[in-house]
């Protein structure tokens, strides 16, 4: 153990140093039970140079002094050497007894902890009653919680009752594996249980088909998804099946991969499927990908021979979107997404419908570039959002993001096709008061009220018009329709 400084620095410690220092400490605990290794871990933050932060390990309850704190008496005293980017992780042996200590420490106004230090023996004797089940679930996590530092397991991100109980559940349930293997099984279980809670955290977030897919292709074996058999689909089973976890909120992984096994199965048997090698949508498959012809604004000028409304055998339930679908499909704006369907209610990505408004509004140009950091040059849609993008019709989320594969909000739609039409030279009239329009963001109010107020958009009831709402493929082409006609 070092020596360290005298009483000023220990003042300094206690009240919080001028230099202020951001996290200094994320997590303590122990790397080594056997021979009593200290792991600890932390972030400074960027600086020019490496720095030295001071450490003192005391227990609580004890009082700081001045001479305890030098002479080591209260705790272990440590000095770090911090690297200039302020990361930092250090192992060192722990001369203190079991107890509950604190962690004060440079630039900090208050200390870490507390930190539980458990003896060898103790944490042996809590594994050997989780092996035998003598913990009831109930109780388990709560317990665990006390020994995990000692453990060397950081459980500070398991922060709510859903994935406290989670993580109980696991414990409790491979008992066997913990009574066979101790330590190192419950190590593994509660990073396997981490890594199951972010994976459903993500599905639950997804908005589109496009993260789902990506979800899975990336974390299938968090949760033993059959990898093999879902690459083997088309795209359009690919994107099919994952519309229906999109959003869904799971609590256990048997019941995610029963649900994926069957939903798995249908895509493979469904006869309807088209093809890996039929023509995708125009523009709607979820994974912005596929195989598309360049359309030039001479294109978009001509009508498909034999093609409307009768092309497609599920839009009779809207029949408000009828003629608005059948015109941008004959005028090969959208078409469907095989099988003789145009899913209209499905949601619509953003890169979908700047596919269909530089189509519509002829303002696609093939050559066009963009810098948008979620969209390369070899996606199908980068064309089209390029075009977007230069036209001024459509900007992204960010400075840097377009939000690919993210749905399209009403708003937003309103917001796009108002900033379309006042470039065209469009004065409005009334403006129209929604009941929720505390709800739509100040970018799109003026948009929202100005295109409602001249009949291009509706609400859906009640006065309301649900502006964070995702827009269908038929409530798009309906709003593009009516921009449409009353152009010409």
């Amino acid at each position: 153990m070092k020596k360290l400084i005298g009483s000023f620095v220990l003042s300094a410690m206690l009240a919080g140093s001028v230099t202020a220092f951001a996290d200094t400490v994320d997590f303590v605990g122990v790397k080594d039970i056997d021979n009593n290794i200290i792991k600890i871990t932390g972030d400074l933050g960027v600086s020019d140079g490496e720095r030295e932060i001071f450490l003192l390990f005391a227990k609580e309850g004890e009082i700081l002094s001045a001479n305890a704190y030098f002479d080591g008496i209260n705790g272990n005293s440590q000095v770090i050497t911090v690297p200039a980017d302020g990361k930092y992780e250090y192992d060192f042996e722990f001369s203190g007894g079991g107890g509950n200590y604190y962690v004060y420490y440079t630039g900090a106004v208050k200390p870490y902890g507390p930190f539980i230090y458990i003896s060898k023996e103790d944490v042996n004797e809590f594994i050997a009653k989780l092996g035998n089940q003598e913990i009831s679930k109930d109780e388990l996590f709560e317990k665990f919680s006390i020994y995990s530092s000692s453990m060397g397991i950081d459980i500070s991100d398991i922060n709510t009752a859903e994935k406290k109980d989670y993580i109980a559940s696991k414990l409790y349930e491979l008992n066997e594996e913990i009574a066979e293997n101790g330590l190192e099984a419950i190590k593994e279980i509660i990073s396997n249980s981490k890594n199951e809670l972010a994976f459903f955290s993500s599905l639950s977030s997804a908005v589109s088909t496009y993260e789902v897919n990506k979800l899975i292709t990336e974390k299938y074996a968090v949760v033993g998804i059959n990898i093999t058999a879902y690459n083997s689909l088309s795209e359009t089973r690919k994107n099919n099946l994952c519309k229906k976890f999109v959003g869904a909120k799971y609590k256990d992984v048997d019941t995610f991969v029963k649900d994926f096994n069957n939903a798995l199965n249908s895509a493979t048997n469904d006869p309807e499927a088209p093809s890996s090698g039929g023509k995708p949508s125009g523009g709607s498959t979820g994974f912005g990908g596929g195989s598309y012809s360049p359309v030039t604004d001479e294109t978009t000028k001509n009508t498909k021979a034999n093609s409307d409304t009768s092309a497609f055998g599920d839009i009779n339930d809207v029949q408000w979107a009828k003629d608005a679908i059948g015109y941008l499909y004959k005028n090969n704006i959208m078409s469907g997404v095989g099988g003789n369907s145009f899913d209209p209610d499905s949601y619509i990505t953003r890169e979908q419908f700047a596919k269909i408004i530089t189509l519509a509004f002829g303002v696609y140009k093939k050559d066009l570039k963009c810098e948008f950091e979620d969209i390369s040059e070899s996606d199908w849609a980068y064309s089209y959002v390029a075009s977007a993008k230069n036209s001024g019709l459509m900007n992204g989320i960010s400075d840097s993001g377009f939000g690919t594969g993210a749905y399209i909000t009403r708003e937003d739609i309103a917001a796009i096709l108002y900033r379309y039409l006042q470039s065209r030279g469009k004065t409005f009239g009334a403006k129209t008061e929604f009941a929720d329009t505390d709800l739509i963001s100040e970018y799109a109010m003026d948009a929202v009220k100005n295109m409602a107020g001249s009949g291009y958009i509706s609400g859906i009831g009640e006065n309301k018009f649900a502006p964070q709402d995702f827009a269908t493929r038929a409530q798009a082409a309906k709003l593009i329709y009516a921009v449409i006609k009353g152009e010409q």
